[in-house]
């Protein structure tokens, strides 16, 4: 694989990815999405729950989905619309939308 060329951890940071990956308890085949909220929508306008549900579901014989977002609540959301589904995450439940302005403020304050 390319990215093996591309991406070199030192020993730490592989050792931690090993772990968060380990904790994740993804049973394969998985297949995963990326669903950014917060101030995206500042870049462009936010793709419907719904569109993402379509795409999951054309992959019949895939049941594990990881879902990488900054916002808890879609994750909530994904279950609600997939019961069947096992879905994956490492979304905190307090995380509502990555807003960046409010990041540089806090960085800012310091």
């Amino acid at each position: 694989m390319i990215t093996h060329y591309i991406w070199v951890y030192n020993y730490n940071t592989q050792q931690y990815i090993e772990n968060k990956i380990a904790d994740l308890k993804i049973q394969s085949p998985y297949i995963s999405c990326h669903i950014r909220r917060g101030d995206k929508i500042t870049e462009w306008p936010l793709v419907n729950i719904e569109t993402y549900i379509q795409v999951l579901k054309k992959y019949k014989d895939i049941r594990n989905v990881y879902i990488l977002t900054d916002d808890y609540t879609i994750i909530e959301e994904i279950k609600k619309l997939l019961p069947d589904y096992n879905i994956f995450y490492n979304t905190d439940n307090t995380m509502t939308g990555f807003n960046e302005a409010f990041h540089n403020n806090a960085q800012n304050s310091y």
